[in-house]
């Protein structure tokens, strides 16, 4: 099945490719340093997660919060390391993959690292981030999206599943979650 879809009107495509809107955020209460808030989440158990401390340097050349905006993905070595693997190469495929319209719509590699950690290794992916995610732009609207933000948002993601599957070769296979979720059914 072959279709194509026009260009994205400029300015709708730069509300989605610029820096994060400080708006669009809550300014939390401090939180109290004897536990912090991940750590009070039911399931959490310290010897999973990198103990990650700002200025951290990573793997020698990459620092927490660097001057540009960037994503760094350190997988809980809770999940098996091959399914990290497994995530890793699908990444490095896709980014590989011919460059062309709808790459922007996808996450592409950057680098990526072993990091050691007390309890064990973490595969980290440095990726360009997208944008926020849905729930975030949906809370942004109060829950009730414009049409013309709507539909940017879906030729962005039918554009990046194109990509996905004619120059990758990938198929995405949770798109029906409910936090990715656009509207309630």
């Amino acid at each position: 099945m072959t279709f194509t879809l026009k260009p994205l009107k400029l300015p709708l495509l730069r509300l989605f490719r610029s820096a994060p809107c400080q708006s669009l955020y809550n300014i939390a209460s401090a939180l109290r340093a004897s536990q912090p808030a991940e750590e009070r989440a039911p399931h959490y158990d310290p010897k999973h997660f990198y103990p990650m401390q700002i200025p951290t340097i990573l793997a020698e050349r990459w620092r927490w919060l660097p001057p540009r905006y960037m994503a760094i993905k350190v997988n809980a070595n809770k999940h098996s390391k091959k399914s990290a693997e497994k995530e890793l190469r699908i990444t490095e495929r896709i980014t590989q993959a011919n460059s062309r319209e709808g790459r922007y719509c996808v996450r592409t590699l950057l680098d990526s690292f072993d990091l050691p950690g007390p309890h064990g290794n973490h595969v980290c992916m440095v990726i360009d981030p997208l944008h926020e995610p849905l729930w975030m732009i949906k809370r942004s609207f109060q829950g009730s999206l414009l049409p013309n933000v709507l539909r940017a948002i879906a030729r962005m993601v039918i554009m990046g599943l194109e990509y996905l599957h004619t120059q990758s070769n990938v198929i995405h296979t949770s798109c029906f979650s409910k936090k990715h979720s656009l509207f309630e059914f």
